[in-house]
């Protein structure tokens, strides 16, 4: 039989998860494995128990209700108070159908990591996706950087083509040195960093 359950958060008292699943020793209820980074970011930072809403349910039921107490308390990506990155019935799988992937793709997209993360952990998370890409860059093989890079200038190049205005940089005179020039390069070898600064 199923079951619907949440996760409260002890340092607030305040709900920040619904699911469900299924098996009399609610395995699903209390495992950590198989959580987002949002719900794993939320109990590194306080103690949290676990309630188990309803009972000896079908499965279809389950995910009727799960469904209701989602939109009932609200996903912090729609304004609520929920980490639940979909608004449920798809119950824990380790691999999603393709409807559930593009559920997650849209609910995601068009959102900043502000509004995804809340703005004390932008920042973080921003940084984190830096390293990855960062990462992943290093295992990637000459052939395919080459092929990226020039997917990229493609790209720019197309996009000043419609947008010359964007092309135009701005020019900075070090007032060290005197040398006027435009870019970042300016930025990070003049002014406060210029070798002839007394």
């Amino acid at each position: 039989m199923a079951y619907v359950y949440q996760h409260k958060r002890l340092d607030i008292d305040e709900i920040f998860y619904v699911g469900i699943g299924d098996g009399a020793d609610y395995k699903r209820a209390y495992s950590k494995k198989g959580r987002t980074k949002w719900w794993k970011n939320i109990v590194s930072k306080c103690d949290y128990k676990v309630e188990i809403l309803k009972d000896n349910l079908t499965w279809e039921d389950a995910c009727k209700k799960e469904k209701y107490y989602i939109k009932k308390y609200g996903r912090s990506v729609d304004g609520g108070k929920l980490v639940n990155i979909t608004e449920g019935g798809d119950g824990f799988k380790s691999n999603h159908t393709k409807e559930t992937k593009d559920r997650i793709s849209n609910t995601l997209s068009n959102k900043t990591y502000e509004e995804i993360h809340g703005v004390g952990n932008a920042e973080l998370e921003r940084e984190k996706r830096r390293i990855a890409a960062l990462k992943q860059w290093e295992t990637v093989g000459d052939d395919a950087k080459k092929e990226v890079s020039n997917k990229i200038a493609n790209t720019l190049k197309n996009y000043y083509k419609e947008h010359p205005e964007a092309k135009v940089q701005k020019e900075y005179k070090c007032p060290h040195c005197g040398k006027v020039a435009s870019g970042n390069g300016m930025l990070r070898w003049h002014f406060d960093n210029c070798k002839q600064k007394g």
